[in-house]
């Protein structure tokens, strides 16, 4: 695309804008041309146009959409190319790779937009004050990393885009669209399949106003590269990554005031968090298509443990393989994440708690196997290379601990550098030499992530994340009340020796 240098308040206002266009692509499948509400949103939308046009002026700003990520000039709209799957489909499926928008723009020039959107009429170049497809995006030559960090992109918006319609269709009381979900699965698995180390890179994304969708997907990235050490099928696969995208939907239940609580949570509180693993299965059981899915083991044993000490009480069964992989997962992205009480933990710290927790919360093998898959230097670690250059672990090498596959970030002045893919295990300069800490060097690792730029590290926007219960091994918040703890004469009827759960109830998987 043609060079634009673009301040943060117009990278905002066009972010804003883009944000605009998918409610009004939404509304209008919801509302009749001519409702008040629709008109409302049309008139937002085109304030909103006018205001990106007089903070780009004098030059008429040009929004792309490219490979299902949004532009404005050459800058990347990293949380709209991450949340907004469905309007970049229908702008793919309407030949729109560009909106060039002039200062007199009004709502029935966008409205014209909506209607091609919306395939109601084909795609004109202009329309009063909107240029579609007038300037044409100049691709540069993309290496292969970028690629996928793109793909993977897209495939992370349709998780995102899936989960908020999934809450809204579940706090209006209607049924979840399994089938939607088991089609966003797919494109999940089958991109992160292709590369498990960039799933788990693109596991790193995190965002603090949508904490629990971003939280969600993750999880499913986690799940599904995970699975197959484990030895599952395809089908098998799919169905843990069905869980855990899934997987919190119950906390659409709990009010929002109780989820990004900046203190301590009353026992009453606690008790409305640590009922999401039941109305979440219970939103699933109610999907209309037979009484179970498969899937729903997760929603409702996530929380459960290894040892059945968590919640809900399981009388004495084990939970599920997925669930126990899933609540690895859950556990590792939750503490990489910030909460609300607590700031988030680098990624070693991470393993290091999964480890603690592991033969009581967690399934030693399941942690076993995790541990294979991020790595000694975990996949999304940032490290200090022999050469002195600064990198972030992309994917392990399968004998050398010390040797995994980076992306170069910074030369060896600390100057960011051309980013480039290097395997360390066949780089005679030598390998890793120490872990760094991403405050430390000054580098924003979860917008790198997202947008393939390396960017200085900013303090973390929005609410700061949401309550998330403590997991095994990992300290308590202040006020924490397990409000589903059993008593010892639970633990007793369902004990075999040494006061653990009898094994051949449901024995531990191993692979």
């Amino acid at each position: 695309a043609p060079g634009m240098s673009a301040s943060p308040q117009t990278v905002e206002a066009a972010g804003r804008l883009v944000h605009e266009l998918a409610t009004a692509h939404q509304s209008a499948k919801l509302y009749p041309a001519g409702h008040p509400q629709r008109t409302r949103i049309g008139d937002r939308l085109a304030e909103q146009a006018r205001t990106l046009c007089r903070l780009a002026a004098p030059r008429h700003p040009t929004v792309f959409v490219d490979h299902g990520s949004f532009y404005l000039g050459t800058t990347l709209l990293v949380h709209e190319s991450l949340t907004l799957g469905r309007l970049a489909q229908a702008c793919a499926a309407a030949g729109i790779e560009a909106l060039t928008f002039q200062p007199g723009v009004t709502a029935a020039d966008l409205a014209g937009l909506i209607a091609v959107l919306q395939g109601e009429q084909r795609r004109p170049g202009q329309i009063g004050g909107l240029g579609i497809n007038a300037v044409r995006p100049v691709r540069s030559s993309e290496q292969p990393w970028q690629e996928r960090l793109a793909e993977l992109r897209g495939a992370y918006a349709a998780g995102v885009d899936l989960l908020r319609d999934a809450s809204t269709r579940a706090a209006a009381g209607e049924p979840i669209d399994v089938g939607l979900a088991t089609r966003v699965v797919e494109q999940l698995a089958t991109e992160v399949d292709r590369d498990p180390g960039y799933g788990v890179l693109l596991s790193a994304v995190k965002s603090y106003d949508e904490y629990t969708y971003f939280h969600m997907v993750n999880v499913c990235l986690l799940s599904v590269a995970l699975g197959p050490l484990v030895g599952l099928r395809r089908e098998q696969v799919l169905v843990l990554g069905i869980g855990a995208l899934l997987h919190d939907l119950g906390k659409v239940f709990v009010p929002e005031d109780v989820l990004h609580a900046p203190g301590a949570l009353s026992e009453e509180q606690w008790r409305l968090v640590q009922r999401h693993p039941v109305d979440g299965a219970g939103l699933l059981f109610a999907t209309g298509a037979g009484l179970y899915h498969p899937a729903a083991a997760v929603l409702l044993e996530h929380h459960a443990g290894y040892e059945t000490g968590g919640y809900p009480t399981l009388h004495g069964h084990r939970p599920s393989v997925p669930s126990r992989l899933v609540a690895v997962a859950d556990c590792y992205d939750a503490v990489t994440s910030k909460r609300s009480y607590r700031d988030a933990l680098d990624r070693h710290k991470a393993l290091a708690i999964l480890r603690a927790g592991s033969g009581q919360g967690f399934d030693p093998d399941a942690v076993r196997l995790f541990e294979r898959l991020v790595g000694e230097y975990p996949i999304g670690s940032l490290v200090l290379l022999a050469t002195g250059e600064t990198g972030v672990v992309v994917r392990q090498h399968p004998q050398l601990d010390d040797r995994p596959t980076v992306l170069v970030l910074l030369d060896a002045t600390g100057t960011p550098a051309e980013v480039e893919e290097r395997d360390l295990g066949a780089d005679p300069r030598g390998g890793v030499r120490r872990r760094l800490d991403p405050d430390a060097v000054g580098l924003d690792l979860s917008r790198f992530v997202a947008s393939g730029e390396v960017h200085p590290r900013q303090p973390p926007s929005g609410r700061g994340g949401l309550v998330h219960e403590p997991a095994p091994g990992e300290a308590q918040p202040d006020g924490y009340v397990d409000t589903h703890r059993h008593d010892q004469h639970t633990h007793h009827d369902h004990a075999g020796r040494n006061g653990r759960p009898d094994p051949d109830v449901a024995p531990p998987f191993h692979a």
